[in-house]
């Protein structure tokens, strides 16, 4: 599998998990939508996120990390410098705000 192929299933994973966590239907997120602000999302339903992509990609992430993980496109990158995974959101190019190699 090509690395775009595969940054491309990774990101349609996250993006399944968020919207099973947030109950919203897949057109509502795009990859910069913003959690808080555009769609509403709770902190509880955040929790929701946070457990879903714990179990998924085996990664322990700390509720306090949940503040910057703001769009499926800064999820991305956290998971991304959590497990190595090579390539960005945009062919390499860091996202705004976005948490990488924490």
């Amino acid at each position: 599998m090509s690395d775009s192929a595969e940054i491309a299933e990774r990101k349609a994973v996250i993006k399944e998990l968020a919207c099973e966590a947030f109950e919203i239907e897949p057109e509502e997120l795009t990859e910069h939508t913003l959690f808080d602000e555009d769609l509403g999302i709770d902190s509880l339903s955040a929790i929701d996120l946070l457990a879903a992509l714990e179990k998924r990609f085996g990664v322990e992430i700390d509720q306090v990390d949940l503040t910057q993980l703001t769009s499926l496109a800064t999820v991305y990158e956290f998971i991304a410098g959590e497990l190595g995974w090579s390539g960005g959101v945009a062919a390499g190019q860091p996202v705004s705000g976005a948490v990488s190699g924490v």
